[in-house]
């Protein structure tokens, strides 16, 4: 029997990738579990967080949004896994612009088993998504579970009125309330499924064309000066609606994990298990974002430390 496939989407920034991590940690009910990432960017920053935790098999589809650009690839992707990993369930990480219908017909046309559709909402910012993207609204109506995520950073009152804005876009999922993505894998991957409406009314094929969404990927190997990057990252333009990467600081040996949500930035430091490509790498997903390149890269390029102070830090780190 084929492994039945289990769909995790969001909007950018909703948590999908730390809610993965908290599953995959524990183990999903003594399941055999593979992983399909999908990254829009040139860059996958996803799968290194999430990379040998429990996972039979992960691969990494990058370049294109799972639903339309990169169709092929994911069913290529299934059947690779199938054949080398033989998994009891297959989880497919969607980015976060990601229109979860085109991706159900990609499965049912492959004659695939689907099982729960899995959407992360970010309670704290979801209002400002469904206006910036009719992408987010997708989202919503495809779920089989809504999980309502990072909780802790909205009062008892919001949170009302989120699940009333819920209730308007998909009143038949499973509500569950989380912070950091922290839930017990069983609710979400081990019960019954809700009868699921075939799509209707598909949206445009090329939707992120439609809407002008475009990513821009910045990199470099020179550290950076902590103080000037953690102002850049503060000060994007209201078009980029998520950021994410990598950076390296002259002030620390490691580097920092970097996510920037809806004007919110954390940061995180790691151990790269593998030496990356660059000191540095930085993706920007927005809406007609191809115009704020110049400018946005200049900044970036005047958070590069001196040359004396990099050639300290490198020496320590020798």
């Amino acid at each position: 029997m084929t492994a039945p496939i289990s769909i995790v989407t969001g909007f950018l920034g909703s948590g999908k990738t730390t809610l993965l991590r908290h599953l995959l940690e524990q183990g999903i009910a003594g399941q055999r579990i593979a992983l399909i990432v999908n990254e829009i960017g040139e860059v996958g920053f996803d799968g290194h967080a999430v990379a040998g935790l429990n996972v039979a098999q992960m691969i990494e589809l990058t370049s294109g949004c799972i639903c339309c650009s990169i169709g092929t690839d994911f069913l290529l992707a299934v059947e690779e896994i199938l054949t080398l990993a033989a998994p009891d369930l297959i989880i497919v990480e969607t980015t976060g612009l990601a229109e979860p219908s085109g991706l159900i017909r990609q499965a049912r046309a492959g004659d695939l088993p689907l099982d729960a559709i899995v959407t992360l909402v970010d309670v704290a910012n979801i209002a400002q998504q469904l206006e910036q993207s009719p992408v987010a609204a997708w989202q919503l109506r495809a779920a089989d579970f809504l999980v309502l995520n990072k909780c802790d950073l909205v009062s008892a009152a919001e949170l009302a009125q989120v699940h009333a804005l819920l209730q308007e876009h998909n009143g038949r999922a499973t509500r569950c309330e989380t912070s950091h993505g922290q839930i017990d894998p069983r609710r979400l991957f081990a019960g019954p499924v809700l009868p699921r409406p075939d799509a209707t009314d598909p949206p445009p094929h090329d939707h992120l064309h439609t809407e002008q969404i475009g990513t821009l990927l910045w990199q470099t190997d020179a550290p950076l000066e902590r103080t000037r990057i953690e102002a850049v990252m503060r000060e994007l333009p209201p078009q980029i609606y998520r950021a994410k990467g990598y950076v390296h600081c002259t002030d620390a040996p490691w580097p920092a994990l970097v996510n920037v949500v809806s004007g919110r930035v954390d940061y995180e430091t790691t151990r790269f298990k593998q030496t990356p490509a660059y000191l540095n790498q930085l993706v920007f997903i927005g809406s007609a974002i191809a115009e704020l390149q110049p400018a946005l890269f200049a900044r970036l390029a005047a958070c590069v430390d001196t040359a004396e102070r990099a050639a300290d830090w490198q020496a320590r780190r020798d």
